[in-house]
């Protein structure tokens, strides 16, 4: 790590994250719990990187918007953003696989709630059209 790298506090991380500071320690945890290193100063705390945002931004989008569990986001973002000699390790055919898989779930959910819709829809269709039936009889 360069001395040049930008690095942020608690407060900004959580900001920028949109999230509250315990949540962000958090999700910390559960990384450090995978062997994920965030740079420690006076007191224990911690001071993020750019690199560190990126992880947290990924971890945020797989448990927010993935609906992943956080000790399988964790898992996901260690996997992407370990630390061996400062770069950046990518797996993409499982990143992208279980990307696939979300979005398969997602469509499935869909299409049911969908077929749901569908039946309230016709139910309420011949309701309607049997009343107007009854109406039309009744002149």
């Amino acid at each position: 790590m360069t001395e040049c790298t930008r690095k942020y506090l608690n407060k900004d991380m959580s900001n920028y994250l949109n999230i509250g500071e315990s949540t962000l320690r958090k999700w910390c945890i559960e990384l450090e719990k995978n062997g994920y290193k965030f740079i420690k100063g006076t007191k224990d705390s911690r001071a993020f990187t750019d690199h560190d945002m990126q992880a947290l931004l990924l971890f945020k989008q797989l448990t927010r918007i993935n609906k992943q569990t956080k000790e399988q986001a964790a898992t996901d973002v260690v996997e992407k953003f370990s630390r061996n000699e400062g770069i950046e390790e990518e797996k993409p055919d499982h990143i992208e696989n279980n990307r696939l898989q979300n979005i398969e779930k997602m469509i499935q959910e869909l299409l049911k709630n969908q077929v749901e819709i569908n039946r309230a829809l016709t139910k309420k269709l011949e309701q309607q059209e049997k009343y107007i039936k009854e109406l039309l009889d009744r002149e």
